[in-house]
């Protein structure tokens, strides 16, 4: 049975049935059911659409934060990788320096005390001689 047939029986049964065809044609049949579930999904997209909307904006800026300190983008010429390398191998000199010499920077942000200009091993000195104190208070 073709889908125009089977909308031409479904027509015929409720003009013919006693209390159907009594009722208004636009509340029977499927094209009514397909018309008001159609209506009940557009008024759900409507009403979730702005929420979605907002979701996705802040995974998007989530994501550019993200981006964003993931640092720059690896360089394209072979010149800026060049730049990249010495500005790399500089670095790690640097650290590599500050470690033999014991002058790393002490940053924690936590520490209400702490100046950002004081070197590692002025604060290990600081507090080694806190514990000394409480240690000779004990013993003494």
């Amino acid at each position: 049975m073709s889908v125009q047939e089977s909308i031409q029986k479904e027509s015929d049964f409720f003009a013919k049935h006693p209390i159907y065809s009594s009722l208004p044609t636009e509340v029977l049949g499927i094209r009514s059911l397909v018309d008001k579930i159609s209506e009940l999904l557009y008024k759900m997209i409507e009403k979730s659409l702005p929420w979605i909307k907002l979701e996705i904006l802040d995974r998007k800026k989530k994501a550019k934060d993200s981006l964003s300190r993931m640092g720059d983008s690896f360089p394209d010429t072979d010149e800026r990788k060049l730049e990249l390398v010495f500005k790399l191998v500089r670095n790690f000199k640097d650290k590599y320096t500050q470690g033999i010499n014991g002058k790393y920077f002490y940053e924690n942000f936590n520490d209400k005390n702490n100046t950002k200009n004081e070197t590692m091993i002025y604060k290990l000195n600081g507090l080694f001689g806190e514990l000394y104190e409480d240690y000779a208070k004990k013993n003494f």
